[in-house]
């Protein structure tokens, strides 16, 4: 039976593991993110300052804007680098624990379940350590680096939002 609807946490957890844990997995890629974001922000902000001030130091802001433009890509470069490597070693690690289960599965059970049943299962299981979960994983990595950004910028623009978005995030502490 195919199982549909959200990946259970366990499997994140699980596939960060074999992807070297939280400190060679998610860290190297939360940086990176993180990196992007500011980068992209700055630029963003070097953009605004030389609309502003297009007849004074134009030089500058060009300058600066490149910079800012060369840091995000390799920021974004680098980011995906580990996020291949990791992910490589988790889909690397997980395929051999599968062919070791199998390996090691009772006799009865390798002669009960059908050639085309296994190679279907184990197609479709691979097909969701490949693909599936590290794009979900990306995905969940770069929107929280997004909304941690937001969170950044709304309090750098306003300091009354403090109490507000610290509120939020309690509840959604306690919530989750």
């Amino acid at each position: 039976a195919t199982v549909t609807g959200p990946i259970e946490t366990r499997h994140f957890l699980t596939y960060i593991a074999m992807g070297g844990g939280f400190i060679l997995f998610v860290l190297p890629i939360f940086i990176f993110a993180s990196s992007q974001q500011i980068t992209r922000t700055l630029s963003e902000i070097t953009a605004g300052q030389w609309a502003r001030h297009a007849k004074e130091n134009a030089n500058f802001y060009v300058l600066t804007f490149l910079v800012y433009a060369l840091l995000h890509g390799a920021a974004f470069f680098v980011n995906a680098v580990f996020f291949i490597k990791a992910g490589r070693r988790a889909a690397t690690r997980l395929h051999d624990g599968v062919v070791k289960s199998i390996l090691n599965a009772p006799l009865v059970w390798i002669t009960t379940c059908s050639p085309g049943r296994l190679t279907n299962r184990l197609s479709n299981d691979l097909e969701c350590i490949d693909h599936v979960l590290p794009e979900s994983l990306r995905s969940s990595v770069v929107t929280m680096v997004n909304v941690m950004a937001s969170l950044v910028l709304m309090v750098l623009g306003n300091w009354m939002t403090v109490f507000p978005i610290s509120l939020v995030i309690l509840v959604l502490i306690v919530c989750l």
